[in-house]
């Protein structure tokens, strides 16, 4: 996530950095990490808010919002569909 062109998520807003973050999906665990953004990540989720520390991954559950600077993003677990049989 960022302001970087290189970047899967494109985010164009002042307050995000080129390289804010990344979002990883492993063996069906979604984890966030800050890249040491220049404003820093907040994370909201059923336990409240807290502060996302800098190159350390945290694991994230459905639903849980990401603020990043005023930019929200909402995270969604979505099934894969099962491919057909034959």
């Amino acid at each position: 996530l960022g302001r970087s062109p290189s970047c899967n998520l494109v985010i164009d807003a002042p307050w995000v950095s080129a390289n804010h973050g990344v979002l990883t999906l492993e063996n069906g665990v979604i984890q966030y990490c800050d890249l040491r953004s220049r404003n820093g990540t907040s994370i909201e989720g059923p336990n409240g808010r807290r502060q996302a520390p800098p190159n350390e991954p945290i694991v994230l559950e459905n639903g849980d919002r990401l603020f990043l600077g005023v930019v929200v993003v909402t995270v969604r677990a979505v099934a894969a569909e099962a491919a057909p049989e034959g």
